[in-house]
C-alpha cells in the first residue's frame, strides 16, 4: 500500500508557488505515493500532475460551491435525492487522493466521517419508502471502509425490495489499486450484481499493478463502468480520448459518462467549451468502436439534473449561454461565468 503524501510531507518532489500555496490552504493537498509516480513530469504538461497538483486558478472564480444544492437535495442523512426513481449515498467524505477537478472539493476541509449503522438504516428506510430503484454508493470513496462495513452497508440496500440497481464509485483503483483488498471484493461479489463506477480521465492513469486489479474484479463478476470528466488541459484531445476509451473496453471497461466539468467554485479552469465537447464526441464517431462512445453529460446548476448529449446533438446558443434542456422538459441556459 503507498503512502499518503500532504503539502507540508517530506515526500512532496515539488514546492508549491505562493499561488498554489494559498490554493492548497483553501483545498489541501493529498495524493498517494502510488498515484504521484504515475507523474512523467513535475509540471502542468503532465495531466495526472494537472489532476493533483495545487493551482492558483482555484481560488480565482466566483462559481457556487454547491450548485447542485447537494444539501438541500439530502433528504434522509447523508442521502441526496435529485431524480425520481435514483439517490446517492454518501457513505463517507475521504478520499486517498484529492482531485483537483472535485464536484465535492469543498468538503476537504471537514473532519473525516463515515456513516452510522443508524444513518444506513435511515437512508435505507427513505429508499423503500419513496420507491426508490437505483442507488449510488458514493462518498468520498466507499472503498476506503473497511470491506465488511461496505459489505453490510450493501447488504442492508439489497434488503429494500425497490432497489434493482447497486452502485458503488470508486477512485481509488485508479490512485491506489493495492490499497484495494480481495477479500472485501469476496464479500461483496455475493451481492451481485454490483456496477462498480470507476474514474478514469488519461491513459497514463494505467499501470500493470491497476490492470491486474481491473482483470480480478471483471473475474470476479463486477460490472465495470467508467465516468471520465473531460478536463482542459488534461484529455480534451480527440486522440487522448480514443486511447483511454479504447483502453478501457480493452480492459473490460464500458465508458459510460464523459462528464463535462462541473462548474464548481475551485474547478471551472478546467471546463471546455461545450461545443469543443460535442465536437470531440462528433469526431470520434465513426472512428472508434460504438461500444467505446460514452454520452457527453452536463449535470446543471440548480439541482435540475443531468441532459446527456451524444455526438449527433446540435447546440442553441444565447450570447455566451446554451439552451439545454433538463429530463423534465425545462429549458434552461447553461454556461461559464465571465
Amino acid at each position: 500500500m503507498s503512502r499518503l503524501i500532504t503539502d507540508d510531507h517530506s515526500l512532496l518532489p515539488f514546492k508549491l508557488s505562493g499561488a498554489a500555496r494559498s490554493a492548497a490552504a483553501i483545498y489541501p493537498f493529498k495524493t498517494t505515493e502510488y498515484y504521484l509516480g504515475l507523474v512523467r513530469h513535475l509540471n502542468m504538461s503532465d495531466p495526472v500532475f494537472l489532476q493533483l497538483a495545487p493551482d492558483g486558478r482555484e481560488i480565482e472564480d466566483n462559481h457556487s460551491p454547491d450548485p447542485f444544492c447537494e444539501e438541500e437535495k439530502t433528504k434522509a442523512p447523508r442521502l441526496i435525492h435529485r431524480y425520481p426513481q435514483r439517490a446517492v449515498f454518501l457513505a463517507n467524505n475521504s478520499c486517498a487522493s484529492h482531485c483537483r477537478h472535485c464536484m465535492r472539493k469543498r468538503r476537504w476541509t471537514e473532519a473525516p466521517s463515515v456513516a452510522s449503522v443508524e444513518e444506513v438504516k435511515e437512508a435505507a428506510r427513505y429508499c423503500q419508502e419513496k420507491q426508490i430503484e437505483d442507488i449510488i454508493i458514493s462518498g468520498g470513496d466507499p472503498f476506503l471502509l473497511p470491506g465488511a462495513y461496505l459489505d453490510e452497508i450493501v447488504a442492508r440496500f439489497r434488503e429494500v425490495p425497490s432497489l434493482k440497481i447497486i452502485r458503488i464509485g470508486t477512485r481509488l483503483p485508479v490512485v491506489d489499486p493495492e490499497r484495494v483488498k480481495r477479500n472485501m471484493l469476496n464479500k461483496l461479489r455475493k451481492r451481485g450484481p454490483l456496477y462498480l463506477m470507476l474514474h478514469y480521465n488519461h491513459p497514463q492513469e494505467w499501470s500493470p499493478l491497476g490492470d491486474e486489479l481491473l482483470d480480478d474484479m471483471r473475474r470476479m463478476g463486477f460490472l465495470l463502468m467508467n465516468q471520465s470528466v473531460l478536463l482542459k488541459g488534461v484529455n480534451d484531445s480527440e486522440e487522448t480520448l480514443y486511447h483511454l476509451f479504447m483502453g478501457l473496453l480493452q480492459r473490460g471497461v464500458k465508458p459510460y459518462y464523459l462528464h463535462q466539468c462541473d462548474l464548481v467554485r475551485g474547478v471551472t479552469h478546467f471546463w471546455v467549451e461545450l461545443t469543443r465537447s460535442v465536437d470531440l464526441l462528433r469526431n470520434l464517431q465513426g472512428h472508434i468502436s460504438g461500444l467505446a462512445l460514452p454520452y457527453l453529460a452536463i449535470d446543471l446548476p440548480g439541482g435540475l439534473g443531468k441532459v446527456l448529449l451524444g455526438p449527433s446533438h446540435r447546440l442553441q446558443k444565447s450570447g455566451s449561454r446554451y439552451k439545454l434542456r433538463t429530463f423534465r422538459g425545462k429549458d434552461v441556459f447553461y454556461g461559464k461565468e465571465e
